[in-house]
This record gives structure tokens, C-alpha cells and sequence, in this order.
């Protein structure tokens, strides 16, 4: 239809005056600044933005309704829509934002318009300027050229909006096509490869993480070993870096500078399948599939009737049994069910790294006094880390590093630390003022 209008356009414009031609000219390089203008840029930036909100929001509600248990236990709903409101806020905003883009895109395809109608009026009258007549026919022709003309501006306004937009998923598409692939599973050589037996030492050498372009730093030149079956308490405030130290680890986001070796290797020279059955990791919510506990602790069946017995009982869970169906996600156990079958899980695989990251978040007292024993008598030889926003989750560890903003601030015994007028003491009376208050 557009190539139509465009043909029928140049047809009478070869019929018209100089002066006809000029407007149209003109015209022409009005449709071109709507083409070219800062508004279709604007736009596309509107747009993208408007689908990070959403996806913001999405997870926002997923998060909300996967852990509405822990959420109702904890009361903290208020949380959730607060940033739900706020986030509906910022779209509504930015939905009258993207609103006046194109209102203002509109007022300039209006004027444009206008004003190649009034081109056509001086067009016409200047055609014949001495008798001012003109014959029906002609006068039909300038009317067909004009109405033509606004039509095929209001289509190409029209495909320059529809353009953008699927633009925008164009390039989200090339957003993802350009992502850098994540390492291979296995080293190509077996060198690059952890020791056997492995040892479990870890070495962080001036490790900087950055998990966007742009972004600051998560981890800025954090250094510390830590030897062979040491138990390491790894605390600070929200935000301070100490999951992020656990990411660097497993290789989920990829240092920007500086190290991480285990057993005087490069991580980064290891296979991530490799590297990531080195290591044993309990979460904070465990990760729990439709079926036994059996094939929760042994989903690939590496392990003897005798060893998964052996691993439930020790972990204190025998009242479930290795038989005790368990719904997606672990909706017919308690948190504290949960956790002490991820655990079991660890224990069945004896991993010489083990990393728990806040998971004694979300249990009792009782359940923390079973994992905590559990612990020391199971991996009383492999290196333990343990991440927690709590200080009690860390009163086993021989020493503990605390974290803030990024950086490693402290680190020594604990008895020591807490002499100090150091970070580590300012949240230990942080934490006993909470508790009182509590109290």
C-alpha cells in the first residue's frame, strides 16, 4: 500500500508546478525527521525500561508465592508490597512518559500535515496565477495528491512506532545472542583439574567481582587462604559481599581481576562441572524435587542402600525414611524437614568443601543444635565455610571473616575479635541488642 501511494504520488507530482514540487519536497523531509528523530531513540529507551519493571515485578510475585510460608512464619508481606507498589509506581511513570513521546510524535505528524495542506492550497492557486481558474479535473488532481500525501505520511508515522517496538525485542534478542558463553564443563586438559585426593585449600588472591557493566564492585581485592579442614565463619550486613564470595567460588560470575585457586589450582583453569562436584553447597531454601527422600539425597543413584541409611539416620531424619514421598519444592515438610535432608544430601556425597550459605537461616533451635553436630562429627576433616548474617550460625568456626561493602575488614578468631573495637564487635552488640529488644 505504502510503494502504491508512493507511485501515484510521483505520478502527479511530474503533473504539477515547480511550486507543487517544492512543498512536496518539503514534506518529504518532514517525514524523514520523524524517521530520524531523537523521539524513536527515546522511545526504544522507554520501552526497555518498561520491560525491566515488569520482569522486576514477576519475580517479585514468583518469590512471594513459592516462599509464601516462610513469608507468612516471618510476617513480612509488607515487604513484598511495598516493592510491588513501588515498582507499580515506576511503570505508571514511565507509562505517561513513553504517553507524551508520542503525543509529541503525533503533534508533529499533525503539523506536518497541516502544513502540506497548505502547500497544496498555494500549489493549486499557483498553478494558473493570472486567470486563477482551474478545471474540474485539475482541481480533482490536487485534491487526490494531497489526500494521498497525508495518508502516506500517517503510514509511515505509523510504521516508524510499530518499528520501534519490535526493534526493542530485536535487540534484546542480540543482547542475548552476544552474551559470553559460560566455560566449558570439563577441562581439556586433565591437569587443570583439582587434586586427588583433594585437600581443600582455598586461596582468594586480590579478587575484584563485578556482576554487571557499570556496576560497583561486589568484591573489591579480597584476599585470605584458608588451609586444609579449617571450619571458617564468613559474616557481615546485608550487601556486604559474603554470598558474593560464594558466586567467585563456583564460578557463577567471573572474577574481574585477581584469583581463586583450590589445591594450588586455578579455578579458572577447571572444569565447571568438575569444579562444582568439588564442592558441597547447602542453601539457605533447599532445593527439594517431586519424589523420595531417596532420590532427593541420590538423585543419580551413586550410592549404596547401606550409605543412604547410614547418611539419614546420622542426620536424624530416619522418622521420614528413605521412601517418604516429598512434593515439589518440599510443601509437605517443615523448614527445618527441608534443610536436614539437603544436609543429608551433603553427607551421602562427603565432598572435602563444604559451603552453607545462610542454612540455618530459616529453622528452630533444635534444628540448628542437630545440623551443628551434624557438622562436627561428619566434616570434622573437610573445610567448612560457613556464610551467615547471624553470628550464632558461627559459634563452631575457628576463625571468621567479616565483610563490608565489598571489602575484607577482619579476620581472626572470634574470642579475639570480639575484644577489638572492630567490626566483629560492633555486630555482636548490634545482635545482643536485638536480641533484648526482642526480650
Amino acid at each position: 500500500m505504502v510503494v502504491a501511494n508512493l507511485g501515484y504520488v510521483a505520478y502527479t507530482t511530474l503533473r504539477l508546478s515547480y511550486s507543487a514540487l517544492a512543498v512536496l519536497v518539503l514534506a518529504s523531509a518532514g517525514v524523514v525527521y520523524h524517521r530520524t528523530g531523537k523521539r524513536g531513540g527515546a522511545l526504544l529507551a522507554i520501552q526497555r525500561y518498561r520491560r525491566r519493571i515488569a520482569g522486576d515485578m514477576d519475580k517479585i510475585a514468583h518469590d512471594l508465592f513459592s516462599g509464601s510460608r516462610i513469608v507468612r512464619i516471618h510476617g513480612v508481606y509488607g515487604v513484598f508490597g511495598d516493592k510491588l507498589r513501588e515498582l507499580d509506581g515506576w511503570q505508571q511513570a514511565v507509562g505517561v512518559l513513553a504517553n507524551a513521546v508520542l503525543f509529541t510524535r503525533y503533534l508533529w505528524q499533525h503539523m506536518v500535515d497541516t502544513a502540506l495542506s497548505l502547500g497544496m492550497v498555494g500549489a493549486m492557486l499557483l498553478t494558473d496565477a493570472n486567470s486563477w481558474q482551474l478545471m474540474p479535473a485539475d482541481l480533482q488532481l490536487y485534491y487526490e495528491t494531497a489526500s494521498k500525501s497525508l495518508g502516506l505520511l500517517s503510514q509511515l508515522a505509523n510504521l516508524q512506532v510499530n518499528a520501534t517496538n519490535h526493534a526493542l525485542v530485536i535487540q534484546e534478542f542480540c543482547d542475548v545472542g552476544n552474551m559470553t558463553p559460560e566455560a566449558p564443563w570439563h577441562a581439556p586438559s586433565k591437569r587443570a583439574s583439582i587434586a586427588k585426593p583433594p585437600q581443600g585449600r582455598i586461596i582468594f588472591s586480590c579478587c575484584c567481582l563485578r556482576y554487571k557493566l557499570g556496576d560497583k564492585l561486589a568484591l573489591q581485592r579480597v584476599s585470605f587462604a584458608i588451609r586444609s579442614g579449617e571450619r571458617v565463619g564468613i559474616v557481615g550486613r546485608t550487601g556486604s559481599g559474603k554470598s558474593s564470595l560464594l558466586q567467585a567460588l563456583l564460578r557463577m560470575v567471573e572474577l574481574e581481576s585477581g584469583m581463586i585457586s583450590i589445591d594450588d589450582v586455578d579455578v579458572r583453569k577447571v572444569g565447571l562441572h568438575d569444579l562444582r562436584q568439588s564442592i558441597s553447597v547447602v542453601p539457605q531454601t533447599a532445593a527439594l524435587i517431586e519424589g523420595t527422600v531417596r532420590s532427593n539425597i541420590d538423585p543419580l543413584e551413586q550410592h549404596t542402600e547401606a550409605e543412604i541409611a547410614a547418611a539419614i539416620q546420622s542426620c536424624q531424619i530416619g522418622d521420614l525414611g528413605a521412601d517418604k514421598r516429598i512434593e515439589a519444592g518440599g510443601g509437605n515438610l517443615s523448614a527445618g524437614q527441608q534443610q536436614l535432608v539437603s544436609i543429608c544430601r551433603a553427607v551421602l556425597r562427603r565432598k572435602k568443601i563444604l559451603v552453607l550459605d545462610e542454612a540455618m537461616a530459616n529453622v528452630d533451635e533444635h534444628t540448628e543444635q542437630i545440623i551443628s553436630a551434624v557438622i562436627s562429627r561428619e566434616f570434622r576433616h573437610s573445610t567448612v565455610l560457613i556464610i551467615a548474617h547471624r553470628l550464632e550460625a558461627t559459634a563452631c568456626c575457628s576463625r571468621i571473616l567479616v565483610m563490608d561493602d565489598g571489602r575484607l575488614v577482619e579476620q581472626g578468631p572470634p574470642a579475639l575479635l570480639a575484644t577489638r573495637d572492630g567490626h566483629y564487635a560492633r555486630l555482636l552488640r548490634a545482635a545482643a541488642g536485638t536480641a533484648s529488644h526482642k526480650a
